[in-house]
């Protein structure tokens, strides 16, 4: 389902403009 790939995206995305976690 493409909604499984945006979420993915959406926390890859986090993960990259919130390196401190």
């Amino acid at each position: 389902m493409i909604q499984t790939r945006v979420y993915d995206l959406v926390l890859a995305a986090k993960m990259t403009i919130t390196p401190l976690q």
